[in-house]
Parts: C-alpha cells; sequence; structure tokens
C-alpha cells in the first residue's frame, strides 16, 4: 500500500515511462501535478461553497467544485492510465472550468488566464500540432462568448465591455498565447533534438562499446590461444616418446581450446595411408582399436592435406566436397586438418573438429598449425635422435669389437700380461685383509682388472677416488703402449716388405724371385714349412669352376 501511495507521487516517475526520455518523465509530472492541484482546488471550493450553496439553492459551483475534485482525484489515482488519455482529460477539465468561470463571472482575468492555461498547457503536454489546435480554441473560444454577450443571446452575468476593449483583450490573449506557445514550442522542439541527438550518441556509444567489448573478447581469446599454444609446445620440448608426445598434445589442444576432437594421423612407411595415432575421447579409442587409416590424396581433409601439405578449413562440413563422414563423430559441424610438417618433410596431418558451425578463423589457423609445426619438430628431432642412437649403438658395438679383437692380438703376441707388487713395508699379520678389485676400462671395455689386498674393512671416498683415477690413467697407458707396439709391428712388417720389393728387384730369373718369396715365408714364427708352385692354365680355370660351385 505505501508503495502504491509512492507511486503517485509527482516525484516519482512510472515504471511505463523510459528514464531516459527525460521530456516524457517532464510531462508526466506536470500531468500529475495538475490533477493533484485540480483535486486540492475543488476540495477547497467544495468547503467554501457548500454553506452558500446550501443557504441560496444555487448548487452550480458546489457540483462543479465536487466534480472537479472527483475527476481530478480520479484520475490522479489512475496514473497506470494511457498518457494521452489523461492528458486531454487534464486539458478538457480546464477548457470546461475556464468556460464555467467566464458563464457566471463574465469577462474577467481568472476566465482569460484559464484559457490561456489551456493553451499553454496543450504546447507543453502534446506535441506541436495540438498545441496549435489549443490556442485557436481559446481565442475561438473568447470571441463566441464576446458575441454571445455582446448581442445579449446569452444574459449572464458580467462585467460590461466595449468593442474597443474587447479587441484590446483579444488582441493581448493573441499575442500573449502566440509568444508564450512559440517560446514553449520552440523550447520543446529544441529540448526533443537534443534528446534525439543524446539518444543517437547513447546508441552509437552502446554500439562502440559492444563493438569494443567484441574485440575485447576476441583479443582476450587470442591471447589466450597464444598463451595456450605456448605452453603446449614447451611441453613438446621436453617429451622424447612420440607417442606420449602425441597424445598428450591431442589432449591439452581438446581441453585447451574446448573442442569437440582432436586426432593425430602419421604417414605410413609406404606413403600410401595416414593412420591414426591417437584421438581424444570415446570415438578416438574405438577408431585406434580398429586401427583407423585414410588414404593419401584420398576422399577425405586428411587424405587432401597429407597430400598437397596445405591446411584446409569446413566451416560447415555439410557444404565441404571433401569430408570423411565418420559414424563415431555425429555431432562434428566444423572440422580443421593441419599438416604436420617441416620444410622437407610430411610426417601427417592434425584433424581438429566442432561441434559448432563456423567455429574457426584464419587466427585459429595460425595458432594451432604453429602447435602442429612445432610437433613436427618434434617429431623429426625424435627421429633425428633415434639414428642418432642407433648409430652410436653402432659404433659402441664396433668399438666394443675393435677394443676386444685389438686386445685378443695384444694378449695372443705378448702372452699373458700381467704385474705384481708385495708392499714389503707392511708387517705381516698387522690385521684383516680383503680383496678389492677395480676394473680396467677402456672406451667402456673392461681389458684388466686391479687386484687388491687391503688391510681393514674399507676404503674411504678419497682412497676409492684415488684409485679410480689410476685405473684410467692405466687404461691410457695401456692402450697407448699398445698402439705404439702396433705401430712398430707395422713398421717392422713394412719393412719387410721394403727390403722384399729390394730383393725382388734384384732377382734376374723366376727361380730367384720364387726362392726369395718362399725363404720370407719361412722366416715367419708360426711357419715350420713352404712352398710355392706355378700351376698350369687348365689347372687354374678347374680351380676356378670349382670355387663358383662352392658359392
Amino acid at each position: 500500500m505505501i508503495g502504491y501511495f509512492r507511486s503517485l507521487s509527482p516525484l516519482q516517475a512510472p515504471a511505463s515511462v523510459d528514464p531516459e526520455d527525460k521530456l516524457k518523465l517532464w510531462q508526466e509530472r506536470i500531468l500529475q501535478t495538475l490533477f493533484l492541484v485540480g483535486g486540492l482546488f475543488g476540495l477547497v471550493f467544495t468547503l467554501l461553497f457548500v454553506a452558500s450553496s446550501f443557504r441560496n439553492h444555487t448548487y452550480a459551483i458546489f457540483i462543479s467544485a465536487i466534480g472537479l475534485m472527483v475527476i481530478s482525484l480520479t484520475f490522479f489515482a489512475l496514473r497506470k492510465l494511457s498518457y494521452w488519455v489523461r492528458s486531454i482529460v487534464a486539458l478538457a477539465i480546464i477548457f470546461v472550468v475556464a468556460n464555467l468561470v467566464y458563464f457566471n463571472s463574465g469577462w474577467t482575468g481568472i476566465s482569460i488566464l484559464l484559457l490561456l492555461l489551456f493553451s499553454f498547457l496543450s504546447t507543453t503536454l502534446l506535441y506541436t500540432t495540438p498545441s496549435r489546435i489549443g490556442l485557436f480554441l481559446s481565442l475561438t473560444t473568447l470571441l463566441v462568448w464576446a458575441t454571445l454577450r455582446f448581442t445579449n443571446i446569452v444574459q449572464g452575468v458580467g462585467l460590461a465591455f466595449t468593442v474597443n476593449s474587447l479587441g484590446i483583450d483579444l488582441l493581448i490573449v493573441l499575442l500573449t498565447g502566440i509568444t508564450i506557445n512559440l517560446v514553449i514550442a520552440s523550447i520543446k522542439s529544441r529540448y526533443l533534438e537534443i534528446n534525439s541527438l543524446n539518444r543517437s550518441l547513447r546508441e552509437e556509444k552502446d554500439t562502440l562499446t559492444q563493438k569494443m567489448d567484441e574485440q575485447t573478447s576476441i583479443l582476450e581469446r587470442r591471447v589466450t590461444q597464444l598463451k595456450t599454444a605456448a605452453e603446449i609446445t614447451k611441453s613438446i620440448s621436453s617429451i622424447v616418446d612420440p607417442q606420449l608426445l602425441i597424445r598428450q598434445v591431442s589432449d591439452a589442444v581438446r581441453e585447451r581450446f574446448a573442442l569437440y576432437y582432436v586426432g593425430v594421423f602419421l604417414i605410413d612407411p609406404m606413403k600410401e595411408f595416414a593412420v591414426l595415432q591417437y584421438g581424444t575421447g570415446e570415438a578416438g579409442r574405438k577408431m585406434m582399436a580398429n586401427r583407423h587409416r585414410l588414404a593419401v590424396g584420398g576422399y577425405s581433409m586428411i587424405g587432401w592435406t597429407t597430400h598437397t601439405r596445405k591446411a584446409r578449413i569446413a566451416l560447415d562440413i555439410g557444404a565441404e566436397a571433401v569430408h570423411f563422414d565418420n559414424p563415431l563423430l555425429p555431432e562434428t559441424r566444423s572440422e580443421l586438418a593441419l599438416p604436420i610438417a617441416t620444410t622437407a618433410n610430411i610426417y601427417g596431418a592434425m584433424t581438429i573438429q566442432s561441434e559448432k558451425q563456423g567455429a574457426f578463423d584464419e587466427n585459429d589457423i595460425l595458432v594451432l598449425q604453429s602447435i602442429a609445426d612445432n610437433l613436427a619438430i618434434a617429431l623429426e628431432n625424435n627421429s633425428s635422435f633415434e639414428k642418432t642412437q642407433k648409430t652410436l649403438e653402432e659404433i659402441r658395438v664396433l668399438n666394443k669389437a675393435f677394443v676386444q679383437q685389438a686386445w685378443g692380438e695384444a694378449l695372443a703376441v705378448h702372452g699373458d700380461l700381467e704385474a705384481e707388487f708385495e708392499n714389503s713395508q707392511l708387517e705381516s699379520g698387522a690385521g684383516s685383509t680383503r680383496s678389492v678389485q677395480v676394473p680396467l676400462y677402456l672406451r667402456d671395455e673392461v681389458i684388466g682388472q686391479i687386484d687388491l689386498e687391503v688391510v681393514g674393512d674399507t676404503l674411504d671416498a678419497q682412497q676409492m677416488e684415488f684409485l679410480e683415477s689410476i685405473s684410467s690413467q692405466t687404461s691410457s697407458a695401456l692402450e697407448n703402449a699398445r698402439l705404439i707396439d702396433e705401430s712398430q709391428r707395422t713398421a717392422s712388417r713394412q719393412q719387410k716388405l721394403n727390403e722384399l720389393s729390394e730383393q725382388f728387384s734384384r732377382a734376374l730369373t723366376i727361380e730367384d724371385i720364387l726362392k726369395t718369396a718362399v725363404q720370407e715365408f719361412g722366416h715367419l714364427p708360426s711357419v715350420s714349412e713352404a712352398t710355392i708352385s706355378l700351376l698350369p692354365p687348365e689347372e687354374t680355370n678347374l680351380g676356378k669352376n670349382n670355387e663358383k660351385r662352392g658359392r
């Protein structure tokens, strides 16, 4: 109830009026004030004329006052009625009261003021055209009443007037009405113009604000995408296992970019099919179980991308000419196929799908393509790393074989190589001893061992470090000695060959050459007897044929 009475206050704007329409707010307040003033005047006049009306049996003013009070307070209370209806009622009340006063009292200032007020308020409460009608109606009313009184058609109480006074009064009313009405209309028109301009500015401001919000949202989305891409790229550089790398990149892209599905295809060694290595969600699990693959250059976006090494975007898969309709992904509306390639090699492609139509744009391609490029670089690095590891393993195996062969030959030449030492300064029975073995490593291969009998239970860290240093230097020294010995033996063999060549050059006959060669063979330590013979041609051909059959 309190809220209802508060809503009737002229200071309160009704809910039906736009708060931004200041002119309408002022018109509504003026109108509500008029009804309140009219009700109060009606109440006052009712109280003033109630006694005289019953005493003189003249009830016209009394009834008019009650009518003014009732009508004004009724429309004051019915504020939810149409503004135009209430405005017409208010203007009609003023017009009727002005005529009643004129009819009762004649040509007085009150009736003229009421008619002028009627004209002014019609301009204020209504728009421009009704204001002119109000002024015309006021002047016409004055002329009609003046004519009726001047011709005595209607007899009434009032002040006598002449034609001159009537003309002067009409001129004053006309000038005053036109002037004030023009001023009010001008102010109102200017206000409407300013209000229209303000509304346009507000609309432009709202439009700019909306665009700024949209651009801010887009920028925030781009920043988030770039940040996500940077984080994914950072994680890519720290993962060596290709399968783990593909799985983590796919899951991160799907989660961070709020996508429907992400899958990674790699081209098989025959370059015929792109095989699904990992797909997100239940659909991806089923496709991997079915060994899902798409033909390179086939009727699919992945096939097209792996063949052309270009990105392909489908904002509406229903209108896409090249698209593989996957029953496991029924919600797909937009798809993006990105090549996983470096400058030299194409490894596969990444499919990125969304359940929203038109979900991707050129910026999305740039950001997501950077992730695919980094994935390609990581795969290439992993491939190079695997090749390097394989090469290093082959080198290690060859190095091991070389070390074993070289020291095997050294042992075959020199026999068992070992040296012993006994510390004579250490008294026998000085304490309990234990055996310590320190291996001799050469290029990660054990070529020997140092056996120590140590007094006491343990060796401290410094002693162990000292032993390891001795072991390392011993291994290096042994290898250097072996290389020197091998170089000397090689030089000796070369010298023998040089001497043999010199003897061959001095030999004059075939017999001398054969005798010189067989003598040199006989000088070898493991040779007890040597013979050299030349074979006839038929035996030589027979030996070659037998050799071919053996192969």
